[in-house]
Order: C-alpha cells, then structure tokens, then sequence
C-alpha cells in the first residue's frame, strides 16, 4: 500500500525557465503569454502549481515551482537573497544596488533618502539661526557698549508713594543748590570734575536727565535668596528691572533712550533702605532705595552716584562685613602719611576713613573722588596705570609699631637703632599726603591728569600691607 506525500504548506509561484527553441511566436497558457522568467501563477497552493508545470512541459516548456517569498517583490524575475531591516519584505540584489548598498526594498529607501534631506536641511537652518544670532548678539554688544560712550545720556527716574510728594526734602534734592553737593543736580558736574581730572578732557562726560517724582507705590518682584536655584535667580534678575522699566513707560518715559538708567524709589520706611540698592552695568540699570528721613541729603546723592558707577562698571571697594573701606583701593590717598583721616572719600566706599576703624559720612557729594582703581574699572585709565598707582605696597604704619614692638621684646639688652625711616615711608613717593596742595588727587591738580607713582619697590618694604582696620 503507498502512502500519499502531504501537500507542502505556504505559497507558491509558477515561473517559466526556458520556452521551446522552435517557438515562432510565444506561447500562451489560459490567454496569458509565456514570457522568459515571469511568473504566470502567483499565490498558488502546491497542487495547483505542479498542475500548471505538468502542463507546461508538455508543450516543451522548461517551468519551476518556487515558494512565494523566494523572489523579489519588486523585481518578479529575480530571486530573493534578504529581506528589507525596515519592513521585512523580500528583496533582491538589484534592490540592494538601487538603495546604494542599504538592506532597504526601494519604497523605504526613499523614505531614508527623504529623511536625511530634510535632516540636513535641518542642520543648514540650524546653523543659519546660530548664525544671525551670533550676528545679532555682537550688534547686541557694540549697541551696550555705544550707550555707555561719552557723552552718556543718564536717565533717573523717581517714584514716591502718593504721601510723600510735595514733601520739602524731596523737592530739596531735585533742585539746584549751587554745586553744594546735596542735590541730585550735582552728580553730572562731579562726574565731569572726575573724568577731566584722570583725562584731561573737557568734552561732556555725562547728560543726566531727571524725571518724576511720580505717584506710584512700588512693589517690585523679589530678588531672591542668593542660595536659590539658579534659574530662580536668572529669572528674578531679568523680571526685577524689566518692572521699572515698565514703571517708567507708564509715566511717559522711554528707558531705551537713555544709554545708563537709574530708578530712584524714595520711601519713609525706618532703617537703612539702601542696603536694597542694585546696580548692573548688564543691563544699564540701576535701582536705588533712599529715604526721605535720611537727615544727611549729601548721602541720598552719594548713593545714586554709587549706584551709577556701577552701571559704568564700577565694583564695591568695602568691606562686606563691616562696611569700611578696604585698603588700598577704597582709599583716595592710600600712601598718605599720616594716613589718617583720609582727605576725600572713595565713591564705591562712600565714606571718609578716619582711622584704622572709623569713617565719616561726608557732607557733600564734592567730598568724594573716584580713586586709580575705579578709574581703570570704568575705562577712564589704563588697568595698567591703576596697578602701577598701588605699587609699591607698603608697609602700613601700625605694621612697623608691632614690628618694633616684637623686636624690643626679642632683644631687651641691646640698644635699638633703626635709622632713617625707609625710603617707601617717606611723604610724597608713593601719593600725595594731605599736606601736599600740589599732589595728584588735590583739587588744585584738576587741570591736569593725575601722574602714576614710582614703580620700584624700596629695600625693606616687601610685605604686602593688610587692611587698616
């Protein structure tokens, strides 16, 4: 007894081989045309398919049945070796040639040709932005920089609540006073003095241009804690005078016409609202909170002249926490001899040191100077020149006390004879004294720029000097 063979399961195609050699014109099978390598069944079950070969042979035809998935979907005379990574389907060498050598049938490689033109097109676009922002961010800069070019075009602004307007102090400081120091119409022609007195130029330095003081209770966004997130204090830092500016829109004033602007906000709340006080030569801006009871109004206009050095570039040179000014760089005279009581105070120290733990406050704008390193911070000298100024660094006075002091102690016996005071000790190499009417931070020296002192070090002095305190 033989057993009948199962049928093989799946899909099958009937492709023609070779047609007789004697044919004169094609073949054809059920109205189809037998053509060298083309299916003419597709999709067939197994019996079907041997069927249709038996037939073709007999007519002389050379025929094979072959599995569905043996011959390239896009190309039916060619069989297939793989099948395409992206979908699967079965290709054959010439797709492989068509995608230029990827394992892609043709409809994904052009959607891998599409996706990487638009992936350059990306990029090219990309760099176009990066480009015009570069562009844009330089114009950025050399405008910032314009703004704070001679002669700089300062605009402040004032705000009070409504209780204090008309207030007599507040009129006061928005008044002339005759160059007396206590008005806020002072701060151009200090500038001015300044600015001749390290150049030599008499060209404007500045035009201030005071607004207000208009009705307006301000409550500004807070600036935050210097220990919160980063981005917390980005953002506080772009809301927080982006609110003043808005302020001073709604009054009428433009701030972009203005190359340094500087908001006052007067108040009657008690304890030093100063301390509130911000200034940023970033954004040209600055914001000053002053009191109307502050009963030394030179002092109301030393901080906004504080305050605006800052937007010129200006640095604090104080001590953070005792508020003294630091030596050297907080001192006008920091070779004097005496050093004490200084002659002037520095502008970003803001008081007169009197000895090595006491200042004045001063009683008219006029009472400042703006010292070598302030000078060189706001462009007016060279950094070079500011350095010279500070060199050498002397011995401070109370430093050669202690070190008499410890060598007497040292050596009790024997008699002590120091000689002549050192060379870097004595008046007028390293700065003007207060003595000296003809020195270089005297006012008598207005006329001329101020000449650097010598730069080399005397024997004996190389210690580097602390802080008078």
């Amino acid at each position: 007894m033989t057993r009948a063979l199962a049928s093989p399961p799946g899909s099958w195609r009937v492709v023609v081989a070779r047609l007789p050699e004697d044919a004169a014109d094609p073949h054809e099978v059920d109205g189809q045309a037998l053509v060298h390598h083309i299916p003419i069944l597709e999709g067939a079950r197994w019996e079907e398919a041997t069927e249709l070969v038996d037939r073709l042979c007999k007519m002389g035809v050379t025929a094979a049945v072959l599995p569905e998935d043996s011959v390239c979907g896009l190309h039916p005379t060619e069989l297939s070796t793989t099948h395409c990574q992206t979908c699967s389907t079965w290709i054959c060498g010439q797709c492989r040639a068509d995608a230029h050598g990827a394992t892609a049938c043709a409809a994904c490689a052009r959607k891998a040709t599409a996706l990487r033109r638009a992936s350059r097109l990306r990029a090219l676009f990309s760099l176009f932005l990066f480009a015009v922002f570069l562009f844009e961010v330089a114009a950025y800069l050399r405008s910032e920089s314009a703004a704070l070019n001679p002669p700089i075009r300062v605009g402040i602004v004032q705000f009070a609540p409504s209780r204090l307007i008309g207030d007599p102090r507040l009129r006061a400081l928005n008044q002339p006073d005759d160059g007396a120091g206590r008005s806020l119409y002072d701060i151009s022609p200090f500038y001015q003095q300044e600015h001749q007195r390290y150049t030599g130029s008499t060209e404007p330095f500045m035009q201030v241009s005071l607004r207000g003081p208009w009705t307006e209770e301000v409550r500004p966004p807070k600036l935050g804690e210097r220990n919160a997130p980063w981005w917390r204090l980005m953002l506080a830092s772009w809301q927080y005078p982006r609110y003043f500016h808005a302020l001073a829109r709604d009054h009428g004033a433009d701030p972009d016409t203005f190359g340094a602007r500087l908001y006052i906000v007067w108040t009657d709340d008690a304890g030093d609202v100063t301390g509130d006080s911000r200034g940023s030569q970033k954004g040209r801006v600055g914001i000053t909170w002053l009191s109307v009871d502050e009963p030394n109004p030179a002092y109301s206009v030393v901080a906004v002249a504080h305050e605006l050095c800052h937007i010129l570039g200006a640095i604090d040179n104080y001590n953070e926490a005792d508020y003294l000014g630091h030596w050297p760089e907080g001192y006008v005279e920091p070779f004097a001899n005496p050093l004490w009581p200084q002659q002037w105070a520095e502008l970003m120290a803001v008081d007169r040191p009197t000895g090595p733990e006491a200042e004045r406050e001063v009683r008219s704008l006029f009472e400042e100077r703006i010292g070598y390193d302030t000078a060189a911070r706001i462009g007016w000298i060279a950094e070079e020149q500011a350095e010279l100024y500070y060199q050498p660094k002397l011995t401070m006075p109370e430093d050669i006390l202690h070190q008499l002091e410890r060598t007497r102690d040292e050596h009790p016996a024997e008699p002590q004879s120091f000689g002549p005071a050192p060379e870097s000790m004595k008046a007028g190499i390293s700065g003007p004294g207060p003595a000296d009417p003809a020195g270089d931070l005297d006012p008598a020296g207005v006329d001329a720029p101020p000449a650097p002192p010598p730069g080399p070090q005397s024997p004996g002095s190389e210690a580097a000097p602390p802080t008078p305190k």
